[in-house]
């Protein structure tokens, strides 16, 4: 787009949650997931400190590249279990359990990110929540917990 072509990412972040926020008031979730895979992009899987510009006012207290993706990852994560395109789900899931399996050592989040995933034997008609015993967080909500 243009504003990122020109190197104005502060103003294509904000285009970028404005964009969401029209997709999931008209409950287009997957267009929602997809407008925020843009935002992740720009992050790298680093404890290097985000720049200023690349941190929405919603996330303001995310500090690191990584706790950012994360948290957008997760509720990107969200939005496709909503607009029930679970096998792009499946593929963010893989990559947050590999960083937290390889690269951060975080066994707790892994399991809990495990619990939510659905095998590949049919489980994803029912939804990354899988079933009552495991819940998916709200994306209209997010998880400030970290």
């Amino acid at each position: 787009t243009f504003y990122k072509e020109k190197k104005r990412e502060d103003i294509y972040i904000r285009y970028l949650y404005k964009l969401r926020d029209l997709h999931r008031d008209c409950e287009n979730y997957t267009e929602a997931a997809y407008t925020l895979l843009l935002h992740a992009e720009l992050l790298q899987w680093s404890d290097q400190l985000c720049a200023a510009h690349l941190i929405h006012r919603e996330d303001c207290q995310a500090l690191t590249n990584r706790e950012l993706k994360e948290r957008l990852y997760q509720e990107i994560i969200c939005y496709y279990d909503k607009g029930k395109m679970w096998e792009n789900a499946i593929q963010l899931c893989k990559e947050l359990a590999t960083m937290y399996e390889e690269e951060v050592f975080d066994y707790e989040e892994l399991s809990r990110l495990l619990v939510r995933t659905p095998s590949a034997g049919g489980q994803g008609r029912r939804g990354l929540a899988g079933g009552a015993s495991a819940e998916l967080p709200d994306p209209d909500r997010p998880d400030l917990s970290l």
